[in-house]
């Protein structure tokens, strides 16, 4: 749509006369203040990408956009906690921001496969339900705040987990022996 740009300014009028829009990237581009909640408006998204600017504060209420499945915001000044997420979503990179709370609500996400919220402030555990969600294969939540992991002996070996970064954080406890090939 209008990806790698000198787009500047706020969030686009214009878009949200795109009423029947399903991917909205306006990602690398020098856009910037608050994402207005006027988004969920636009209800036939399914991949949302604005990396890469400079959008800054609270990420709007985004669970209206009941079709979204991607959603891509980092290297933007977004701070405050994650919004719920609709429960068709699939894929979330929200790295290099000032995100910050809890994670848990992503392990209601039945068809979550990937995340990326590295760099970020976020506190609290990698939940059981988190590392549990049977189609998810990546999950990169490095350089944060988190003090606790959630995995017990009953961790899956035929999990499709493929990548779980957890660096450089607070972490304590234990790894189960089969998570550790």
């Amino acid at each position: 749509m209008g990806e790698g740009n000198f787009f500047t300014g706020s969030f686009p009028a214009w878009v949200y006369q795109l009423r029947e829009i399903e991917t909205i990237d306006l990602s690398r581009n020098l856009l910037s203040g608050q994402i207005p909640d006027r988004l969920s408006a636009l209800r036939r998204s399914a991949v949302l990408r604005l990396s890469n600017n400079g959008f800054s504060r609270r990420i709007p209420n985004i669970n209206g956009l009941w079709q979204l499945q991607t959603l891509e915001l980092d290297s933007n000044m977004f701070f405050g906690n994650l919004p719920m997420l609709p429960k068709r979503f699939r894929t979330l990179t929200s790295c290099h921001s000032l995100l910050s709370g809890p994670i848990t609500s992503l392990g209601t996400l039945e068809q979550l496969r990937s995340v990326d919220v590295s760099c970020n402030r976020f506190s609290g555990s990698i939940s059981k339900g988190v590392l549990a969600l049977p189609p998810l294969n990546h999950i990169n939540v490095s350089f944060n705040q988190l003090t606790v992991t959630e995995v017990d002996n009953t961790y899956e070996i035929g999990s499709p987990l493929q990548v779980l970064d957890a660096q450089e954080n607070h972490l304590q406890g234990h790894l189960p022996l089969n998570m550790v090939t």
